[in-house]
């Protein structure tokens, strides 16, 4: 028997079948493709951040390695000790000009070559911190970063100037923390860009 006197019989269409150019699948599908590989719209929605941990394996998004970012954070901290040390010698050990600290109630106090070495370190190991959080919790990390690194080193530089000391003394420390702050925001920015791993990108053949 023949379905309207056609040549072969026909089958009823599918209902399940999804319509072409719609885009949409069946009921329960979330927006994912299927295993016969029909696009059933955008996929789900990703966590906030443009970065994932190195743990999300199952993550499209790029992966952030702790272990890399922060052995660079410790390399960088090292960097910005030495590069204090070396301020501090050519201040107090050229010019014989004092290096500033300030007390926790905001007076002046003459900062010594281990403390001022430590203070700067900390610091970088602070930025490597803050760093990291932007990374897996923000749409432009780099971006804050940048302006959180420039008003840090803003701060640095202002606080020796509001002091009472003489003008070659405060300009002195202020121009070594304005250095040490360039530094500091530099170093960490780059070892977060090599921390970050592509899900998806083959290695680099090596050199022949």
């Amino acid at each position: 028997m023949t379905w309207y006197g056609s040549a072969k019989p026909h089958r009823p269409e599918d209902p399940t079948t999804p319509m072409p150019g719609t885009g949409a699948g069946p009921a329960g599908t979330g927006g994912r493709a299927s295993s016969s590989g029909h696009d059933f719209g955008p996929p789900m929605p990703q966590a906030p951040g443009d970065y994932a941990p190195a743990s999300s394996r199952r993550s499209t998004k790029p992966r952030v390695n702790a272990a890399r970012l922060w052995t660079g954070g410790l390399v960088s901290a090292l960097i910005a000790a030495g590069l204090a040390i070396v301020a501090y010698l050519v201040i107090h050990g050229i010019f014989n000009l004092p290096m500033l600290g300030v007390r926790p109630d905001g007076g002046a106090v003459s900062a010594t070559m281990g403390g001022y070495a430590v203070g700067a370190g900390v610091a970088a190991l602070l930025a490597t911190a803050v760093m990291h959080l932007l990374m897996l919790g923000t749409p432009r990390p780099f971006f804050y970063f940048g302006w959180i690194g420039g008003l840090c080193t803003v701060i640095a530089v202002l606080i020796p100037l509001i002091t009472t000391q003489h003008w070659d003394v405060k300009g002195a420390t202020a121009a070594a923390n304005l250095v040490l702050g360039i530094a500091i925001t530099v170093l960490v920015q780059g070892t977060a860009h090599t921390a970050i791993q592509y899900p998806n990108r083959q290695p680099y053949p090596p050199a022949g």
